[in-house]
């Protein structure tokens, strides 16, 4: 079945909803409004970002926000935080043209959007294909930029391609650069900024749709503008899906499937660690590992791996369950499923500094959700996050991103297919 196109106490007890990027606290549907034009605005009223609308509801509650310069309608999309900003890339609208263009920049301390003058990607990247893909491609901050790379991008025979491409944009003086080829083109593979280097790793490769999943990978060093190959003994099983995170010392690669191209195969339970400095791999315990899955999230706590969520394509079974993995000792630990939100897949997850954030995603249920959990490992407890019963959207397909203070959401898809391309979004804050 395709895997593409399905697609904590204490602190966290005062969590609030605000919507983002809607003239009236209403989601915007690509299906619904159509895309944006050139100016950001959907043709309709705007609403100044210091008036908002509370939709009846006492404060703290669902407040809009201007939609001037909000990008178009997405799903499938990257974004990323500099720290002050999300940067809103990529993606596809699922529409004629299937490209989502626009690069959008969203600061929450004025509530505001702003869209890159240099488009998606821009006249240093013409055509697209030059810079990265338009979904399931990597995108990674490197603390001054985005580094772009791979993903399935539109062939001039027509159809999807993986490229092996990218960019390197900075949002400081808005303009791209280019990169060098590097590793083979593929997409649905993972990536991670070390503090010096990009690493990514397997995926699936040429010629789509019967792309075999590949067990290699690449470095690219934004000093030098340099590729260098990854040792491959000792790397896991060549899959695509899979999920990443980096630890300050280890890239560690978890779970995803063994299909070809858009055809999930068989899920899997095992990884390794990537060790850059000794250009090595290290097994991971399957022992005490959660259920294969590809479609789950995974955050790093700054002393674990937390898995969580996904979908075991051979059974079509979605995971409400997760471990823990300590890679001092190897080993897992599973995470309770007392109060945990229900199974699903395509969903987003964020880190706080104490807790994760599951949000959003595809349920046996229902095709789309807009509820989630907080999961504090300290205690190995959930609790339920605030439902947005204002006008967000359930959605999957969708990105989020920890600001520091506040989980933002935004884009993804609705309703019971795919076509409902949404450009609105909203903030979880933590008081």
């Amino acid at each position: 079945m395709s895997s593409r196109r399905e697609r904590t106490r204490g602190a966290l007890a005062g969590l609030a909803w605000l919507v983002l990027a809607s003239p009236c606290g209403c989601g915007v549907a690509a299906s619904d409004a159509g895309a944006l034009d050139a100016g950001g605005s959907d043709g309709g009223a705007t609403t100044d970002a210091s008036e908002g609308t509370d939709c009846g509801m006492p404060d703290p509650a669902w407040a809009s926000m201007s939609a001037v310069g909000v990008p178009p309608p997405r799903s499938m999309h990257a974004a990323v935080w500099t720290g002050t900003q999300m940067i809103v890339w990529g993606g596809t609208s699922m529409l004629p043209g299937l490209g989502a263009s626009g690069i959008g920049l969203y600061d929450p301390s004025t509530n505001a959007w702003a869209l890159s003058a240099t488009g998606s990607p821009g006249s240093a990247c013409t055509p697209i294909a030059t810079c990265g893909g338009l979904a399931e491609e990597s995108v990674v901050w490197s603390g001054a930029e985005m580094i772009v790379w791979g993903g399935d991008t539109l062939s001039s025979k027509g159809g999807l391609y993986p490229t092996d491409t990218g960019a390197r944009y900075d949002p400081a003086v808005d303009a791209w650069t280019p990169l060098p080829l590097g590793p083979s083109g593929r997409a649905r593979h993972v990536a991670v900024w070390t503090g010096a280097e990009m690493l990514v790793w397997g995926g699936a490769g040429f010629p789509f749709p019967d792309s075999p999943v590949l067990a290699d990978g690449a470095r690219y060093d934004p000093a030098t503008d340099t590729w260098s190959p990854m040792n491959g003994t000792g790397a896991p099983d060549a899959r695509q899906s899979a999920q990443a995170v980096w630890t300050g010392t280890e890239m560690i690669v978890w779970g995803g499937d063994s299909g070809t191209g858009d055809s999930a195969g068989p899920a899997l339970d095992s990884g390794g660690r990537y060790d850059p400095v000794g250009d090595a791999w290290v097994p991971m315990e399957t022992a005490g590992a959660p259920a294969p899955r590809s479609g789950h999230t995974v955050i790093w706590t700054g002393t674990e791996m937390i898995a969580w969520g996904g979908r075991t394509n051979s059974t079509g079974t979605l995971h409400g369950t997760g471990g823990r993995y300590d890679p001092v000792g190897d080993t897992w630990t599973p995470t309770s499923t007392a109060g945990a939100p229900e199974p699903r897949n395509h969903h987003t997850a964020v880190w706080t500094g104490s807790a994760m954030i599951v949000w959003g995603g595809d349920t046996a249920a229902a095709p789309r959700v807009g509820t989630g959990g907080v999961y504090d490992p300290a205690l190995d407890t959930w609790t339920p996050t605030p439902a947005p019963t204002c006008a967000l959207e359930p959605r999957a397909g969708h990105t989020a991103v920890w600001s520091g203070s506040e989980m933002i959401v935004w884009g993804g898809w609705t309703g019971t297919d795919y076509l409902s391309v949404l450009a609105d979004g909203a903030r979880l804050s933590v008081p």
